[in-house]
This record gives structure tokens, C-alpha cells and sequence, in this order.
């Protein structure tokens, strides 16, 4: 027999107490209530087959595609078919986050479903308004009404993360609250259908996010919107965007979508050049007017951060189109891409220099596009065209609202928890800064000064961020000679 060095105890004793205070543990971490039962991860596939095995009457499976390949979870989904073969009404909503999100495996696992007898269909969650609250989208099995089994967010105590777990209950909230799930999301499966596109304009945050939030402490050194490090807003963005809280050109969609268009109807292969973005936002939005004209343009995207050039590539390779990037400043574009460049666009850039600097960006535009009738396609916020209703923290407030409003849907497609998304969003609405650069005819009178031509312009209203915000949409087009004066 084996003993320590320290009394002389038996090692298998130890064993023994050790193995008596961990069962105690989860005895305690059981819930009391006996109306709940909290399962293991380890233990689900069993609970699975019990229920399955038991179920009598109508059976409602909510499951949030949360990979693009569903095989990984198969046996989650093939033991519901099985039911259904057995003769019992089961249907099952898919919740994907955007149009398109699955492509063919999903339509595969449809396919699986209906030859099953399984009644599937599939929820977009950007379908159902974002100021509509939704219960967190986690995976439900709900049979005859009676009872719930769920899958639950993993716990953490004293620092230390446990593994998620699922939740049997019986209890009357409970059900209520999976059955509203269900109302919500078979609302809007009803509402929009499954997209066959590729790669839809909606863009794959939920594959991007956590992925370019991490890349962010690393490749993040700084830009115009903070020189020193913009890891909290690159790192942030794109779980902002996720949630409609921040300006992207998704809220000017039809203004980039007949511009781009237009331009390549008229020169397939034009040369375009993304003046500073955020992410792939605007890229996707070039990328999908090439595809719907059959286009081929040749795209660089400028930038002076790392982190948003990373991100284009990425989208690129998704959608299979070749992009240049190039880590540099706006002023340092002429002696490095040379000029003649079709297109010039850009999303809420200007706003982001004062108002001393601004004129030099416009004219860095002009030199860099073909003389005549290269065009800049762009947005500016006009603060003067909007009233600022409430204060600043009152604003701040809302906006940080808004976003724990929005989160619940998207908790299981991101990694990130969500106390760190609420800290991100606080901070990117203390920290973010739009400049006021003048009124519609200051910007419209600044751009003729670096020898462009209006040809068209129009004033949108927005949601804004932090209060409602009117954007100057405008393409203007270079001029045969400069007969407005040099800012240099």
C-alpha cells in the first residue's frame, strides 16, 4: 500500500475524499428546483435518445447554424428524423444569422429533413427587426408543450470557465419562453426564404468577427481614427455592425449599389481604388456590382492600418476575387499607386480628419484619378443638417442599450462574451469622433475647389449612432484641368 510523505494516509483514501468532495460540488451546482435538471455536455446524446424514445405528441427542434458545416452535429438532427419516421409531427426551424449563411450543406439537411417527413424551415435572424427583443437563440427541443430541453451558455466561477451544459425543464416559464422563440423566429422563416447567393451583401460577420477582433491586437498601430492604437475600434467594429449600431454602408445600400453598377456598365475593368475603410464593407459592396454586371475591375484597397486590409483579403478569398491592398497613408497614394484610377470611393471618411486637413484628402482624390471623368463615389456626415435632441451621456446611454437589446440573438455565432461587447460598445461611443466639416454646400463647394464636377448628390437620414444622423451621398467627377486651386 502507498502513503505520503505527511501522516501517513493512504493515497486511496485521498482518492476517495477527493472523488466525494467533487460529487458534492455538483450536487450543489445542481439546481434545487426539481421542475430543472442540468445535463453535461457529455451526457446529452443519452437524454437525447431517452426523450426520443419517449416522445408522444408534437415535437419542435430550434437550432442555430452557428458552423457552415452542419456534419459536425449531425447526430443532433438525424435523431429527430428518426422520430418523425416513426409517424410523430416534428418540425424543426433553422436560425442562421444572414441570407445564404449554410449554402449548399444546409440545403443538403433540408433535403435529409423532408425525405425524413421532418417539417424544416429556415429563420434569418437579420430578417426580425433589431429593436425587437429576442430571447438568446441557443438550441431548443420542446416536446408536447410539456417540457424543454435547452442548451445553456457556459457558467463561470471564480474566474474559471466550465463547460456549457444543457437545461431539462418542466417549468411553465420556461416553456413560455422557447415557445416565443419559436412564434419569433417561424415569423420570420415565413418572412424571407433562404438565399442560393454565394456571398450575400449581408457579408459573413459571423465568420469575420471573432476573427478579425483577434487579429486586431496584433496588426493594430494605428490610423486617423486614433494614432497611437485603433484595436478598440477595429477589434469592436464588426460585432457592432452585427448589431446596427454603427454607420457602414449598408445604411446608404441603394446609393452604392446603382453607383457601382452604373460605373460598371459603362467600364467593366475599371481600376477602383477603397480610400480608408473600416473592413470589407465597402469592398463587398464593389464586389457584388462587378458580379452583377459581369465585371471585372481591378480593386486596391489603402488603408493605413493593418487590420481593415486583412479583413478585405479575407472577404476576397471568400467571394474568389483578387484585391490589392496597401498599407499606407492617404497622402502617400499618389507616389505609390500612380494616378488614373476609374474610381475613388469611400464611406464616411472625410469626417474623420478636421477641417484644415480635409481639403488635402479631396485633393489627393483628384490627382489620383484619370483626367477626365474619373469619379469619386462617396458619403459625409453633415452635422448641420441633424439636431443633437438629447446630451451626451443620455446618447451614450441609449446606444449601449441598444446593443444589449441586440446581443442575445447573436450570443451563440461570436466568441466573445458579452460583458466584453458592452465594455466595447461604452468605449467606442466615448472614444469615436466625427468631425464637422460644414454644410451640404461647404462640402459640395470643397470638392468643386479640387476640380470636380457634381454630378449627383442627395441627402439621406440614417439611424445614426449615438443620435439620427443625414448623410450628403454624392459622385462627382473629375474635370478635364484643375480650375480650382491646390490645398497641397
Amino acid at each position: 500500500m502507498k502513503f505520503d510523505a505527511i501522516g501517513g494516509r493512504c493515497m486511496g483514501d485521498v482518492l476517495a475524499d477527493a472523488k466525494a468532495v467533487v460529487s458534492r460540488l455538483r450536487q450543489q451546482n445542481d439546481s434545487p428546483d426539481s421542475k430543472t435538471l442540468r445535463v453535461p455536455i457529455f451526457a446529452v446524446p443519452e437524454v437525447l435518445r431517452l426523450l426520443a424514445s419517449q416522445a408522444e405528441g408534437s415535437i419542435r427542434h430550434i437550432y442555430p447554424v452557428i458552423d457552415e458545416d452542419l456534419r459536425a452535429r449531425s447526430f443532433e438532427l438525424s435523431i429527430w428524423r428518426q422520430v418523425a419516421k416513426r409517424g410523430l409531427q416534428v418540425s424543426r426551424l433553422y436560425a442562421v444569422p444572414h441570407a445564404g449563411f449554410g449554402k449548399s450543406a444546409l440545403k443538403v439537411t433540408l433535403a435529409d429533413d423532408e425525405s425524413s417527413g421532418l417539417g424544416a424551415s429556415v429563420a434569418t435572424l437579420s430578417a426580425i427587426p433589431l429593436d425587437q427583443s429576442l430571447t438568446t437563440v441557443n438550441q431548443f427541443v420542446i416536446c408536447d408543450g410539456h417540457f424543454v430541453f435547452r442548451s445553456d451558455d457556459a457558467h463561470s466561477r471564480d474566474g474559471a470557465q466550465l463547460e456549457p451544459e444543457w437545461v431539462l425543464s418542466t417549468k411553465p416559464h420556461d416553456i413560455r419562453i422557447a415557445l416565443e422563440l419559436w412564434d419569433d423566429l417561424t415569423k420570420a422563416a415565413g418572412e424571407k426564404r433562404l438565399s442560393p447567393s454565394l456571398v450575400d451583401l449581408e457579408e459573413p460577420l459571423v465568420l469575420s468577427a471573432d476573427l478579425i477582433s483577434g487579429v486586431a491586437g496584433v496588426l493594430c498601430s494605428g490610423d486617423h481614427v486614433d494614432h497611437i492604437d485603433c484595436g478598440w475600434y477595429h477589434g469592436s467594429w464588426q460585432y457592432m455592425r452585427l448589431m446596427d449600431l454603427v454607420s457602414t454602408p449598408t445604411w446608404h445600400d441603394q446609393f452604392y449599389r446603382t453607383a457601382f453598377e452604373a460605373a460598371f456598365s459603362q467600364n467593366p475593368t475599371a481600376r477602383v481604388l477603397i480610400s480608408g475603410t473600416a473592413d470589407y464593407s465597402l469592398l463587398a459592396y464593389v464586389i457584388g456590382a462587378a458580379r452583377k454586371k459581369s465585371a471585372s475591375p481591378e480593386i486596391c484597397v489603402l488603408d493605413q492600418c493593418a487590420t481593415p486590409l486583412f479583413a478585405c483579403r479575407w472577404y476576397a478569398k471568400q467571394a474568389g476575387m483578387r484585391v490589392r491592398t496597401l498599407q499606407a497613408d492617404i497622402f502617400d497614394a499618389p507616389s505609390l499607386l500612380g494616378k488614373d484610377f476609374d474610381i475613388v470611393t469611400s464611406d464616411a471618411f472625410l469626417t474623420r480628419f478636421d477641417s484644415e486637413t480635409v481639403p488635402r484628402v479631396v485633393d489627393t482624390w483628384s490627382k489620383l484619378l484619370r483626367e477626365p471623368g474619373g469619379i469619386a463615389v462617396t458619403t459625409v456626415r453633415v452635422h448641420s443638417a441633424a439636431v443633437a435632441v438629447r446630451d451626451e451621456e443620455t446618447a451614450i446611454g441609449d446606444f449601449v442599450a441598444r446593443a444589449r437589446v441586440r446581443i442575445p440573438r447573436w450570443k451563440q455565432f461570436v466568441r466573445k462574451p458579452v460583458q466584453e461587447l458592452i465594455s466595447a460598445t461604452e468605449l467606442y461611443a466615448r472614444r469615436m469622433v466625427s468631425n464637422k466639416i460644414g454644410n451640404e454646400h461647404n462640402i459640395a463647394e470643397l470638392l468643386e475647389s479640387s476640380g470636380f464636377t457634381i454630378r449627383t448628390k442627395e441627402l439621406g437620414h440614417v439611424p445614426g449612432e449615438l443620435y439620427p444622423t443625414v448623410y450628403l451621398r454624392m459622385i462627382v467627377e473629375r474635370n478635364s484641368s484643375r480650375s480650382g486651386k491646390s490645398h497641397g
